[in-house]
Parts: structure tokens; C-alpha cells; sequence
């Protein structure tokens, strides 16, 4: 088999480590490929390798309750917004996308600056979480609501961050950094950013994490009145297991309690 010479197990051990910082699933795969070649099968017993393993293993306890989208909603109605400040602008997107259309970090981060119409609805290329290709994305309008309208938001969005086409004229990301050179966001930029709003707004951000808004929006929609196959739809779910497991059973308890109160005090 193919061997590593000069190579120690220490300092392949201290490469992952590295990676791990910025990023635990890029590490435990670049692990997972190097246990491939025999004269790394070592790595294994490495203590440091061991303590990451650990890590990796653990399981994260999944949300059995989600903060109040709607709360969050009556919240923002409320705020003014400076339509000059790409930075609030960014803010105010960012929350709307992720709770009236279940946009992922993955997703916003993904975004291009171009929109096409029909018929007078508005769509924009996007590479949301499970598709291979960009593929054109509704997004929503609401008429007389231009402070939480997805389309309103992202029009004046773009307009104050012209810097986001790139140096050839072809259209970039959506999300930038605000201070120069207006990097593209990466995913992990816009959940931390997404945790800042949160705590701005109350929600325990030590707990609820940047994916949480797919909880609490859902929560919103199906509120709203719309069905879980609509809201799959619109929050686009590849693995509609996962979707049944974690998300549509949202207010299944509190619908079976009020049920029961009702019957019992009959």
C-alpha cells in the first residue's frame, strides 16, 4: 500500500488538529481517508486523535421546543429600519429568509445577484442544502410590508453592496462582509451572525443555535395554516425522515393537551 515516508503519526496528528479548529466534520473526513492507507492505521491510538474522536462521536441532543418565531416577527414589525445600512439591511434579510422561507446558512450563503421574473413573481438563483446545481428560487413578496419583505429587503440589499459583482461584471454572492475588500459570507459567518440577531432579540443563544430558525419558522408556518408538505416545500427538505422526525411533529403535544383539557372538562 501507498506509505507516508518522513511523515509522523505526531504531526499528522497536529495537521488534524488544525482543521479541527475550523472545522470538526472537514477533520473527522480527512481521518476517515487516511485510515484507508495501512501505515496510518496508528493515527487511531494518537491521544490527541482520540480526544477528537470523542468529540466527533457525540451526539447533539435534538430541539424538543423552539423559541417564538412570532414573538421574533412582532418584534422586528415593530423596529425601525435604516434602509442606508447595509449592515441592518443585512441583518433584517438574513432573519426574514431564514424564518418565512427556512433558508439555511448553507443557503443565504449561496445566493446569487440576479433575479429573474415571471408572470410578476421573482426568483434568483440559489444552491439550497441538497441541490447539486443552482437551481431558480421564488422569493417572496409582500405587498405593504417592504421592512419584512424578502424581495424588498434583498432589492435594497443589493443596491447599497454593489461591490457584489465580481471584477468581470458577473453577478457574486448576495451576503457580503461590511468593511473592505466585502469578502463573500461563509456559511459559518452567516450562523454566527445569525446567533448575534437572536441574542439582539432576547433568544437564548447559548442553546438554540443558528438552526434553530428552521424550528421556529416552521412553528410560524404551520401557524399560518400551512400543511407539512408545504412547508417541506418551501423549507425545501431533501430527507423528508429527518423532516418528520424532528420538525412536523412541532405542537403535536400542546394540540394533544388543549384536546384533553377540552374532553376531560366536559
Amino acid at each position: 500500500g501507498y506509505s507516508f515516508p518522513g511523515v509522523s503519526t505526531a504531526q499528522v496528528a497536529s495537521i488534524l488538529s488544525t482543521i479541527d479548529v475550523d472545522s470538526a466534520p472537514q477533520a473527522r473526513s480527512a481521518f476517515a481517508a487516511l485510515q484507508k492507507f495501512p501505515t496510518m492505521h496508528s493515527l487511531q491510538f494518537d491521544p490527541a486523535i482520540r480526544a477528537m474522536r470523542q468529540r466527533w462521536n457525540q451526539s447533539t441532543p435534538k430541539y424538543t421546543v423552539f423559541w417564538s418565531g412570532e414573538a421574533l416577527v412582532a418584534r422586528l414589525l415593530g423596529q425601525p429600519l435604516d434602509w442606508s445600512s447595509r449592515f441592518q439591511l443585512r441583518s433584517r434579510l438574513i432573519i426574514v429568509l431564514r424564518l418565512f422561507q427556512l433558508y439555511r446558512s448553507f443557503d443565504c450563503a449561496n445566493m446569487v445577484r440576479l433575479w429573474g421574473n415571471i408572470d410578476d413573481q421573482w426568483f434568483m438563483p440559489t444552491r439550497r442544502k441538497g441541490w447539486s446545481t443552482l437551481r431558480w428560487d421564488r422569493i417572496l413578496r409582500l405587498q405593504g410590508l417592504d421592512h419584512m419583505c424578502p424581495f424588498s429587503l434583498l432589492t435594497a440589499y443589493i443596491n447599497v453592496t454593489t461591490e457584489g459583482a465580481s471584477s468581470d461584471g458577473s453577478p457574486g454572492p448576495v451576503f457580503l462582509a461590511v468593511t473592505r475588500p466585502f469578502s463573500p459570507l461563509s456559511p459559518a459567518r452567516i450562523s454566527s451572525l445569525t446567533k448575534e440577531i437572536l441574542q439582539d432579540a432576547g433568544v437564548d443563544a447559548d442553546f438554540f443555535g443558528a438552526h434553530s430558525t428552521r424550528g421556529a419558522g416552521l412553528d410560524l408556518l404551520r401557524q399560518l395554516g400551512l400543511s407539512a408538505e408545504q412547508s417541506a416545500e418551501v423549507g425545501s427538505w431533501a430527507n423528508l425522515t429527518a423532516f418528520n422526525s424532528h420538525y412536523s411533529r412541532l405542537g403535536a403535544k400542546d394540540f394533544l393537551a388543549k384536546a384533553l383539557q377540552s374532553r376531560l372538562s366536559s
